[in-house]
């Protein structure tokens, strides 16, 4: 408990956490297209270095938020096109990544990086995308990235203190098999009640992340338990593909006023 305590403390007095809570998804895609812009070369180094791109350089001006629902993208000075898929209040899903990605048409010189605070629950390389997590990204390039203007260091050093009490919110929203269904209590101040982190996260207005997360580590139990059993089931990802078909499964999880859900259908 004294952790989720230390982090909503520390949270609270961050201008960078509060100034996020406006768009908690966006906000981060809008800081690294804003990095891209202050920053090119560094920018482009980092994942350059990463991806193994030989040609360092962003083209002028192909800086993009918000296209064909791809979150950020740039390109590089040889035609070199960076795709970025930003998940940090839900988890990766499996049949969005598919679907972005071949409406995009993927070629030779294009690249699709998933920005994700959760790690997926499938291997998304098969599916043409590269899993960076926001733990490497933060430690490996923001907390290294050191400039010239005292005020965009401050920025940047903040913007890193978020994101590494975000990868500490994360943890607390897994999910064992032998937890207590618990985390809906909000007994303000109650050392005593395990599970107490939704008053915490109400109060750091994240309770919507926390429970969606939660719901969806519910559902990857649901799945993992079917796949234990070795039953063999054809999963489906939207509700108008369900057919009800013998070897059909759908799942979901989410919120609704403000609820968690969780549920999957299947023909008997």
């Amino acid at each position: 408990m004294a952790k989720i305590r230390e982090i909503a403390n520390n949270l609270k007095k961050t201008p960078i956490f509060n100034l996020s809570l406006s768009s908690k998804e966006l906000f981060h895609s809008n800081f690294l297209y804003w990095l891209s812009l202050e920053y090119p070369t560094e920018v482009s180094k980092f994942f350059a270095d990463l991806y193994e791109i030989k040609s360092l350089g962003i083209e002028k001006d192909s800086q993009k938020r918000e296209e064909n629902n791809i979150d950020f993208q740039f390109s590089y000075k040889d035609g070199t096109t960076v795709y970025f898929e930003n998940k940090v209040k839900s988890m990766p899903i499996k049949n969005q990544l598919e679907k972005y990605s071949e409406k995009i048409k993927v070629q030779n010189r294009s690249i699709f990086i998933l920005l994700s605070l959760t790690k997926p629950n499938f291997d998304s390389t098969l599916l043409g995308w590269k899993y960076l997590s926001y733990k490497e990204y933060n430690d490996d390039f923001l907390k290294k990235l050191k400039t010239k203007k005292q005020y965009h260091n401050s920025l940047i050093e903040d913007y890193t203190n978020l994101v590494d009490n975000l990868i500490e919110i994360e943890k607390i929203c897994e999910v064992e098999s032998t937890q207590t269904f618990d985390f809906h209590i909000t007994i303000e101040e109650n050392e005593d009640i395990a599970g107490n982190e939704l008053y915490y996260m109400k109060e750091l207005r994240l309770h919507d992340l926390f429970l969606k997360k939660k719901y969806e580590n519910l559902l990857i139990l649901l799945k993992n338990e079917i796949n234990n059993r070795k039953i063999k089931l054809q999963e489906i990802y939207t509700t108008s593909d369900f057919k009800g078909g013998e070897d059909q499964i759908y799942f979901e999880s989410g919120l609704t006023h403000s609820q968690g859900f969780i549920g999957f259908k299947y023909r008997l």
